[in-house]
């Protein structure tokens, strides 16, 4: 019985030594998943706020992307304005085509073929610089649209958060973004798909005008190697593809409106440097002028000295005459608008200065460069025209052998103008038997050249000598306060034109 009892004793202690054991392997087990649980959670949690975190800045970035595009769509270009000035494109383009695309006529004019290309050549170059704006545009537009949709794209912006709180949380900042996103991406697609639209539209205003060029060229070389060919009938013959002088005029206005307006346009500094001159020029004539008066030895009569009689007038002479081969390959209006000018300028220098007969003269010569100027405006033929074109020839061919052939060619300024006068004789002359047996463009020509050639002539023989003038004034008031102002002898230019020049 003791045996048993100290047995059981011993069975007692032994298992209380092994359950101590035990509990410690139980707990250590327990805190050590306990450990790995929570390294799991905290992975979890690290990884969760990482996709949070990455979260916001993706949606600030898809804010401030939109901030940007809403800027850019607020100060972007005139979409409505550009839409407005291609369609005056459209109709500048109507008006230039007519007579070359449109009521052609029997035959094309080589003054209308002229001013039409360089009308197109403007509105293609108004046409192509719309349409790399709008490709900038568009490309800008772009770069928003595919910044956002990439930004959209992005798989972390739709992977929520398990805890209900943070879904929550996350929900509402979507919808606040979308809110504040939603209007400005809806305008983004409509801009885009607008400017699509415009460049479609510019695209092809552009091929057009490209295409018209061309066709222009091709008919400017068939008119060059026709040049004496026949284009209508006799000037008594019957008339064909008549159209009202009254449209013609209509059309040759608008187009001269429209070559000259661009052309200026274009060369606005220029311009403003010719006004620039001639402000300057007088001012410094004015200053001549005066010394003169000062020292008593202005003439009455001017001679040699008629670049002062009227400063201005004889700057505008000179300035026009001289710079006006700055402007290149002007139209002929802008031309004419400076020869007219000069002309008149020198009309009024004239008065009382040269004789009476040569004063007449000159008056019969530049009433036939205005009606010249005025008919090579027309750009299109017509029977009315061609009738005045042979009136015009008639009355330069017998007034230019009147003064020829009469005696009193002593009384000119300037003994050369006399051989201009007998060159225009000589292409009025062949003008008209053009024009009579229907070779219109080579008539036109020859007619308006005559006219053209013998004032531009006389404009500048006059503008030589008025500078002669004015160096050797010039010579004589400085060389007087400071010979070392000037080194050249003026005096050797004398007051004559050289017959070279």
């Amino acid at each position: 019985m003791l045996f048993m009892n100290l047995t059981v004793t011993a069975q007692q202690d032994s298992a209380q030594k092994v359950l101590p054991e035990k509990s410690k392997i139980g707990f250590a087990v327990k805190m050590i998943q306990a450990g790995k649980q929570e390294a799991v959670n905290s992975i979890a949690k690290f990884k969760a706020s990482k996709i949070a975190l990455r979260q916001d800045q993706l949606i600030e970035d898809i804010k401030a992307t939109t901030h940007s595009a809403k800027e850019y769509l607020q100060g972007g270009i005139d979409t409505l304005g550009m839409n407005t000035e291609l369609k005056k494109v459209q109709d500048w383009y109507s008006i230039a085509g007519d007579g070359v695309f449109t009521n052609k006529g029997t035959a094309k004019s080589y003054r209308d073929l002229v001013t039409t290309s360089k009308i197109l050549h403007e509105l293609l170059s108004i046409s192509g610089g719309r349409k790399s704006q709008l490709d900038r545009h568009h490309r800008y537009l772009f770069n928003f649209q595919y910044r956002l949709d990439s930004l959209s794209s992005d798989t972390l912006l739709y992977e929520f958060p398990s805890d209900s709180v943070a879904v929550a949380r996350y929900f509402k900042t979507i919808m606040a973004a979308a809110y504040e996103i939603g209007p400005t991406d809806a305008a983004l697609n409509q801009a885009i798909i607008h400017v699509n639209e415009l460049q479609t539209q510019v695209n092809l205003v552009v091929n057009k005008i490209s295409s018209s060029l061309d066709e222009i060229d091709g008919y400017q070389q068939e008119l060059s190697g026709k040049t004496f060919d026949r284009e209508f009938a006799n000037l008594g013959g019957p008339v064909e593809n008549a159209r009202p002088f009254s449209n013609i005029l209509h059309f040759s206005q608008a187009k001269g409106y429209f070559v000259f307006l661009f052309y200026a346009q274009n060369n606005m500094g220029k311009i403003l440097l010719i006004f620039f001159l001639v402000i300057a020029f007088t001012y410094f004539l004015k200053g001549l002028k005066r010394i003169l008066i000062a020292e008593n030895v202005l003439r009455p009569d001017f001679e040699g000295q008629l670049i002062l009689r009227y400063p201005l007038l004889s700057s505008i002479v000179i300035i026009l005459n001289l710079f006006q081969f700055i402007f290149p390959a002007p139209p002929f209006i802008f031309n004419a608008v400076f020869w007219m000018l000069s002309s008149i300028s020198l009309t009024f220098i004239f008065k009382n200065f040269i004789t009476k007969y040569g004063m007449n003269v000159w008056l019969i010569l530049l009433l036939l460069f205005l009606f010249a100027c005025a008919d090579n405006l027309i750009l299109q033929a017509s029977r009315t025209e061609r009738w005045g074109m042979l009136i015009l020839g008639l009355a330069g061919v017998i007034a230019g052998s009147i003064i020829v052939t009469n005696n009193r060619k002593k009384e000119f300024r300037e003994k050369l103008i006399i051989y201009f006068i007998g060159f225009v004789v000589i292409l009025e002359f062949i003008s008209i038997f053009a024009n009579i047996f229907g070779r219109y463009n080579l008539s036109k020509t020859l007619l308006t050249s005559g006219y053209f050639n013998v004032i531009i002539g006389i404009l500048f023989l006059w503008t030589v000598r008025l500078i002669n003038e004015g160096l050797s004034i010039a010579f004589n008031i400085y060389t007087k306060q400071e010979k070392k102002l000037f080194y050249i002898n003026f005096e050797l230019i004398g007051k004559k034109v050289p017959n070279l020049f």
